[in-house]
């Protein structure tokens, strides 16, 4: 066998291992950084804020909502205890308070457990924005993209950061990832997209009411600026585009 004979079959290897590396090494190191990011503010919560009563009144009152709602979790079952929570005229927004009685329901009652639901819409956003700059720039765009967010000043403080369980923090969560897709993933050329688009809206709208004046403002903008947004390229796209924002909005 000559030498280059003998190099095809390694050739071949390291080929395949490139690849390997190329489909595994992007979300190991992106579950490696939100891993190392959320037990960080978690073990900050758990030894610096939860054990000490939550600062202004708005984060008492839905504690105190979420609590409740456990409670009729507890007392009257799965289902008929979230009929009941959520038949409770909360105006401004239902869904947090409602997540966090099941992760009570789950582990135990705490103010800890509760930031831990804000930990989960920050790891959202925070997951689904960073896919989204990938698959649009690049990782190095993606990679620098946390770097900013995880070095902002919100992400250590005390009011309007994920240690401030109230209802702005996990909206503003949802609202970073639906942007992220309206913008970054597409031009609302998939099914696939406009699911997205409507769950996460949903979400957004849930969790805070008045979410749904952005979200209709915002695909209602796209809507009338779809043909300047393509461009001449893709401006034969614009009625479909067209078409699933509807859809987004209907829903």
């Amino acid at each position: 066998m000559t030498s280059s004979a003998r190099e095809l079959p390694q050739a071949g290897a390291l080929v395949q291992i490139r690849a390997l590396l190329n489909i595994w090494v992007w979300p190991l190191t992106i579950a490696l950084v939100l891993g190392l990011e959320a037990a960080a503010i978690h073990l900050v919560a758990e030894s610096t804020v939860a054990p000490f009563f939550p600062r202004g009144f708005d984060q008492v009152q839905y504690l105190t909502e979420s609590y409740q709602a456990y409670e009729a979790l507890r007392d009257r079952g799965l289902i008929q205890g979230l009929g009941q929570a959520m038949a409770e005229p909360r105006v401004q927004g239902w869904l947090l308070q409602l997540e966090a009685a099941v992760v009570f329901l789950l582990s135990s009652p705490g103010r800890l457990q509760a930031l831990d639901v804000n930990l989960a819409h920050l790891l959202l956003f925070l997951g689904i924005s960073t896919v989204c700059i990938r698959r649009r720039f690049g990782p190095g765009p993606a990679l620098a993209f946390l770097g900013l967010v995880l070095s902002a000043r919100t992400m250590t403080a005390l009011i309007g950061g994920p240690f401030d369980f109230r209802l702005d923090f996990a909206a503003m969560c949802a609202w970073g990832a639906l942007v992220a897709v309206l913008a970054l993933a597409g031009e609302m050329r998939t099914w696939r997209q406009v699911a997205a688009v409507v769950l996460l809206g949903e979400l957004v709208i849930s969790l805070r009411t008045i979410g749904l004046v952005y979200l209709v403002g915002t695909v209602a903008g796209l809507f009338v600026l779809a043909p300047i947004a393509l461009g001449r390229t893709h401006r034969s796209h614009v009625g479909d585009v067209r078409r699933r924002l509807l859809v987004s909005i209907a829903c």
